[in-house]
């Protein structure tokens, strides 16, 4: 249990979120005069991307992406852990940080807890339903406006 906001500073709060690339809506316009010919429609599953990253008083850590139509398993929860933050908390924090996640099922499989395990990762309890507490949700909403702004299109295949 933490006491004391000093020991925060040990802490990486780490989430996924989803970002859609493409526009929502099913419709779009285009310059001309005639009403209909500027309607146009839009994919009516808009490309979409999954992220996963960690944050610190200390840092960032390497961020994962992965196509939006993946489901995260344990898996490859455990997969994006061992290539973006044991090599962050290993560098940052001489190995000593504690992962802070939340609930979600692949976070708390018997594989993850097996796997954080054999990778030497210190984690925080962390309460049930209370992603409000998780300051990397911050950062989700200023990352989302800055991709839309970024990309116009959605790819296409």
């Amino acid at each position: 249990m933490i006491d004391t906001a000093e020991d925060f500073s040990q802490c990486i709060f780490s989430d996924e979120t989803t970002i859609q690339v493409g526009p929502s809506v099913k419709h779009c316009f285009v310059k001309g005069d005639d009403y209909f010919a500027r309607l146009r429609p839009r994919a009516k599953h808009p490309v979409k991307l999954n992220l996963w990253g960690g944050i610190s008083m200390r840092g960032a850590t390497e961020l994962a992406i992965f196509p939006g139509a993946m489901r995260l398993d344990s898996k490859k929860y455990c997969e994006i852990l061992e290539r973006c933050y044991v090599p962050f908390a290993r560098k940052i924090f001489n190995g000593f940080g504690i992962l802070v996640q939340d609930n979600a099922p692949a976070h708390r499989s018997a594989y993850t807890a097996g796997r954080l395990k054999t990778m030497n990762v210190r984690l925080l309890d962390w309460p049930p339903e209370s992603p409000d507490l998780n300051p990397i949700e911050l950062v989700w909403g200023s990352m989302k406006a800055f991709v839309r702004k970024k990309i116009h299109e959605p790819w296409s295949n």
